[in-house]
């Protein structure tokens, strides 16, 4: 029984990776032999609030970014206010949608299939607050450069989702959810046959083992019975017959030969 739960928590251990849907990100493996010297600049569309302290922080370190000569020709910062203008807030809902997420507060920004909520405070002197910045600006940056490089390749995969859903020319994306759910929705199931499977292998493998195990030990403490010596009834004994056997005394007659004495 240990060695079949032992089996299984492997089992799902190696398939719990295959349960997890994550949001849609930005891959990091672009690099600067890839970038594309004057090429167009992507767009980076940010959703913000006019009195939003965080979406400050943003605008604050996008405008240290433009002076960044790595950086600076690579992107455009395109920004919509949602707080007073309904409109950009349709727009921004739709582009979450269409990301396959959802919009709960500002900032939220895109570039290219790359989107991120909320922005740390860039004036914060705490390390822990520093060590966040820098891994979100990080991830910023890589996803910029992605967006640039694939915008400017011949046979790039760059797609602008916000210009997608502003000119309501979406469906690349919402075929591109619906091929995604699908093959999570594969993969879930697949992991889930599988740990059905090891469990029937081996459930049956640990039954017999187990079922062996516990005739052995009834074996070992079934207290060992006592033959049982059936004994014959008696039988009667008859007394042996005396035989008497008759003496027979013959008595003999001694002629006494009496001799004269002279």
């Amino acid at each position: 029984m240990k060695k079949f739960l032992k089996v299984l928590i492997v089992a799902m251990v190696l398939l719990m990776p295959l349960t997890f849907v994550s949001a849609k990100k930005a891959k990091t493996t672009t690099t600067t032999e890839e970038v594309v010297a004057n090429g167009t600049p992507v767009k980076l569309y940010v959703f913000y609030g006019s009195t939003c302290s965080h979406c400050a922080d943003l605008h604050t370190y996008l405008s240290e970014l433009t002076t960044d000569k790595e950086y600076n020709y690579m992107f455009e910062v395109v920004d919509y206010e949602v707080w007073s203008d309904t409109t950009n807030a349709s727009l921004m809902q739709d582009v979450a949608k269409a990301l396959n997420t959802t919009a709960s507060g500002v900032p939220f920004y895109v570039v290219g299939d790359y989107y991120a909520s909320g922005f740390p405070n860039v004036s914060s002197t705490d390390e822990q607050v520093q060590a966040t910045v820098k891994e979100v600006t990080d991830e910023l940056k890589a996803a910029i450069k992605k967006a640039y490089v694939e915008a400017n390749k011949s046979n790039g995969s760059y797609k602008d989702i916000v210009a997608s859903v502003g000119t309501g020319n979406a469906s690349v994306n919402d075929d591109e959810k619906s091929s995604s759910d699908n093959d999570m929705v594969g993969y879930i199931l697949l992991g889930i046959t599988i740990i059905i499977v090891v469990c029937i292998v081996f459930g049956r493998s640990s039954t017999k083992e187990d079922f062996e195990e516990v005739t052995e030990e009834v074996k070992a403490e079934e207290p060992v019975k006592e033959k049982v010596v059936e004994e014959k009834p008696e039988e009667k004994k008859t007394p042996a017959k005396k035989t008497t056997a008759k003496k027979t005394t013959k008595k003999s007659t001694t002629k006494k030969s009496t001799k004269k004495n002279k």
